[in-house]
């Protein structure tokens, strides 16, 4: 402004004119000061910086909005580069101790046997001097009758030491028998396919992987004897022939996991949106392995973004006859299914909802699990954002996260419980310009 009024004064005169971001100025005083190269410079930086001075703060916006989703991916490779550094240790450990167990197993199946010669060895080591033997004379055939056997002579002193060779002493040569040899029994006859194809591996030998070819699809016979093949695979697999690898020895349950891909928003009617959630949790023992529950259930769903008040919208207890009639101890759908819709008049405003699961024993132990399900309801705004948690425990499935140790109080009226606040990161404001 002040530069202009300057410029102004300095003409004398009005002309035609545009408007900048700081003031008029007059046609003719740019002529005037085109004249002088100093001031035409600085009034031309004067104005290329009322054009972009706006434009910084867009800029800025944009540049952290760029970074927070980037600090979001890293987060997300970290905590998938830290499950899989896990899950390697694991099979890591386990690789060791099946080693060791089959080291020992087979040092005890291999037997020490001594050298026949092993005496003989060390003798030969004491003694570097060959005994010398004085040669028998030879006599003539023709007087073989009349001259009396040549006596050989005896040990050299110092030759050999006793004990050197395996002395059997006075034993007859026909009481020496040789060794009997175990080839092992062979297999039953039920157990060994009909087909002609190849027998199950020996319990001996390490498996290295729980899935196992049938042996139909290891036959080339032709498709007429699929009915005699069937009946020999029934009759290969039995309760008793199990290796004891693959028995539950440990009842013990430590872990609540969720199954992956059952575990998820469900709509129980024909309208648009989510009306509850199918829960599938699979109990499990140190080791793993699928444990059946014989414990009283309790399941909670919470929305974090309501407030502490509201945030429960499904609840339920199932007894212990409930959880093991919904129990498929067996197949592809092993684990405890459970269906809870959402309360009467109530849904879910966030993006997923938190489902927590708390297991009472007889003997006053309680196991919680938890996890996120995401709902399929696409049209709603995503306000909520959460990191990928780590995954805890031994043969963990994918996708389970860690159970909150923290449970929720549910007041004794079932209509309106109350949860702990579940606390979230704030969602980053929206861009609305300068």
């Amino acid at each position: 402004m002040f530069l202009s009024a300057q410029i102004l004064r300095t003409t004398g005169r009005s002309g035609r004119s545009f408007r900048a971001d700081h003031g008029v100025i007059s046609l003719n005083a740019l002529r005037t000061v085109s004249k002088t190269p100093l001031i035409f410079t600085a009034l031309m930086l004067l104005f290329a910086a009322a054009q972009s001075g706006c434009r910084g703060r867009a800029k800025d916006e944009v540049y952290i909005e760029t970074m927070a989703a980037e600090i979001r991916d890293l987060e997300d490779q970290c905590y998938e580069y830290d499950y899989q550094y896990r899950r390697l240790e694991q099979e890591n450990a386990a690789l060791q101790q099946r080693l060791a167990h089959a080291q020992r197993q087979l040092e005890r199946e291999t037997p020490k046997t001594s050298s026949l010669l092993g005496g003989f060895g060390s003798g030969s080591q004491r003694s570097r001097t060959t005994p010398e033997f004085t040669p028998p004379s030879v006599a003539d055939p023709s007087e073989a009758n009349s001259i009396a056997p040549q006596q050989l002579p005896s040990a050299p002193e110092g030759g050999f030491d006793d004990g050197e060779f395996n002395d059997m002493g006075d034993v007859p040569l026909d009481d020496l028998t040789p060794p009997t040899i175990d080839y092992g029994s062979p297999p039953p006859v039920s157990v060994l396919p009909q087909d002609g194809s190849i027998a199950p591996e020996d319990d001996l030998e390490l498996n290295l992987s729980r899935i196992e070819v049938p042996s139909m699809m290891a036959s080339h016979s032709s498709s007429d004897d699929a009915p005699e093949r069937l009946a020999s695979l029934n009759s290969a697999v039995r309760p008793a022939e199990v290796p004891p690898r693959e028995r539950v020895t440990d009842f013990r349950i430590v872990e609540l996991a969720f199954h992956p891909t059952m575990t998820r928003s469900v709509d129980m009617d024909e309208n648009e949106g989510d009306d509850g959630v199918m829960i599938v949790l699979k109990p499990k023992n140190v080791s793993g392995q699928f444990i059946p529950l014989k414990a009283q259930l309790t399941v909670l769903i919470l929305d974090p973004s309501l407030p502490q008040s509201q945030a429960t919208i499904g609840y339920r207890k199932f007894s212990e006859a409930e959880v093991a009639a919904k129990t498929e101890p067996i197949g592809a759908r092993q684990g405890i299914h459970l269906q809870l819709p959402w309360r009467s008049g109530v849904s879910p405003r966030a993006d997923r909802v938190i489902v927590m699961v708390k297991s009472t024993h007889e003997n006053g132990k309680e196991l919680v699990g938890s996890r996120d399900v995401i709902l399929s309801n696409s049209s709603q705004f995503k306000t909520v954002w959460t990191p990928r948690q780590p995954e805890v425990g031994r043969g963990v499935l994918a996708g389970s996260h860690q159970p909150r140790s923290a449970w929720p109080v549910i007041p004794t009226s079932a209509a309106a419980p109350i949860a702990d606040r579940v606390q979230r990161p704030a969602p980053l404001q929206q861009f609305t310009g300068p």
